[in-house]
């Protein structure tokens, strides 16, 4: 079994009270996992003590865990690929390649993983 905690610390309530605030956090972490761990659920969300959702607690096998680490880190990126800067950029080249072939490159990649609504 294998034990990932996320925490995302740029808030304001790590500004105003950053040491207090990993301690809260942590602590709440530690009796999350164990709670999953018992429970055999897998994952928590993690509050400030604003309220604010700042991270996660996975708990599971290690494969499943890193499959879940991989889809959060395609969602981010499928985020960033959405943006106007992103295709602007790849438009405007790579490393010296055209960009234009390059940008349409990885957009029939991506159509080929989406689909056409993707």
């Amino acid at each position: 079994m294998k034990v990932q905690i996320e925490v995302d610390t740029d808030n304001a309530a790590f500004e105003d009270n950053g040491l207090r605030e990993y301690d809260t956090i942590l602590k709440a972490a530690a009796m999350k996992a164990y709670t999953l761990a018992t429970s055999g659920e897998c994952d928590s969300l993690l509050r400030d003590s604003n309220g604010n959702t700042v991270g996660r607690v996975h708990v599971g096998q290690e494969d499943t865990l890193n499959k879940k680490a991989r889809q959060a880190e395609k969602r981010k990126w499928f985020e960033k690929v959405k943006s106007k800067e992103f295709w602007k950029g790849l438009v405007d080249g790579v490393d010296g390649e055209d960009g234009v072939e390059y940008a349409t490159d990885v957009y029939v990649i991506l159509d080929d993983l989406l689909g056409p609504r993707g």
